[in-house]
């Protein structure tokens, strides 16, 4: 057993910061807190968990101060237990991402379009997050540099990215978006319900989905939206599926 110490009860269902007394999670797979964790909730190294269950080590993330209140992770219980199997265990959401968005009549039908947009990104040194593709249109989101220096070079980067990605089409850059995470067994077993519900928190509160992301087999339900509106969404998600 792996144990990881933090001063907070566990893994918690959102970020405290944005949501009123979120709860711990009592269980967690290794994929749903590798999942989390790379998309903004603050458990551990994702890699570190993936290491975890390849070693089938249980990890314990326990309260330093309060060792009674802990989260585990370990592996699946869905199969034994239809309970959990129909549970959202978490929101978590990343700030400070970009759009890029490239549209060309040339990319139907052609083998490798995409491959030569991702190369250039690549090039960069950027890492790309939510993907999505119409017939004549990718769009991705961008991460953030978390290094300072790199981040006041992000504006004169992302021209040149620009620059460079324009032989393919015509591109679109748009910045300050929020990508939020609904991730548990649920979006695997009810994506209806889960893509229902999600919309319909949304269109409620007035907060546009600007992206979505669902990939075959996945415990992560991800959209991206206006930054401005990450408090409201995160809580009122929350709300929806924890209250």
């Amino acid at each position: 057993e792996i144990l990881a110490y933090k001063n907070v009860n566990g893994v918690l269902t959102a970020n405290p910061r944005l949501v009123e007394n979120p709860r711990t999670i009592e269980y967690l797979s290794h994929e749903e807190a590798a999942e989390l964790s790379s998309s903004g909730s603050d458990v551990m190294n994702a890699t570190a968990i993936m290491l975890a269950a390849l070693k089938d080590k249980r990890i314990k993330v326990v309260n330093l101060f309060n060792p009674e209140k802990f989260t585990l992770i370990e592996g699946y219980k869905d199969d034994v237990d239809l309970e959990n199997a129909l549970l959202i265990k978490g929101v978590a959401s990343k700030e400070d991402n970009t759009i890029i968005t490239v549209e060309s009549s040339l990319m139907v039908g052609q083998e490798g379009y995409a491959a030569r947009i991702y190369e250039k990104i690549a090039s960069r040194h950027r890492s790309l997050d939510v993907l999505t593709s119409s017939g004549l249109m990718i769009s991705s989101t961008i991460d953030p540099y978390e290094d300072d220096r790199k981040r006041k070079d992000s504006e004169k980067d992302l021209g040149a990215l620009e620059r460079s990605l324009a032989e393919l089409g015509k591109v679109k850059l748009e910045r300050d978006f929020a990508i939020i995470s609904l991730v548990g067994p649920a979006v695997l077993y009810n994506p209806d319900d889960i893509l229902m519900r999600t919309s319909k928190v949304m269109a409620k509160n007035e907060i546009k989905i600007r992206m979505m992301s669902l990939s075959y087999n996945s415990r992560n339900l991800r959209i991206t939206i206006n930054q401005e509106n990450e408090r409201k969404a995160v809580q009122a998600l929350h709300d929806e599926f924890f209250n």
